[in-house]
């Protein structure tokens, strides 16, 4: 997982930091952290830090950044499943 966040789009995740939530960054969060969230309950010690990071990352996006009616609905949903 940490490759695929590594590795992804660099462009949309420098653009998130400038004030725009990118439709590329925002695919990316959402199909790096499902995975996280369905392991089972024996292996939440190997990903309760990188979950604390991706609902922070989240947060971080609906309260500072600019984005769409749709784009906030995305986060939104990705907020209430973290």
């Amino acid at each position: 997982m940490a490759s695929v966040w590594a590795l992804g789009p660099t462009g949309a995740l420098a653009q998130a930091r400038d004030g725009n939530v990118d439709d590329d960054f925002l695919t990316l969060l959402e199909n790096t952290t499902q995975p996280l969230a369905g392991l089972a309950t024996e292996q939440r010690q190997h990903t309760s830090l990188r979950l604390d990071a991706y609902l922070a990352t989240v947060t971080e996006l609906i309260e500072h950044r600019r984005y769409s009616p749709a784009t906030g609905h995305r986060l939104h949903k990705l907020f209430r499943g973290a």
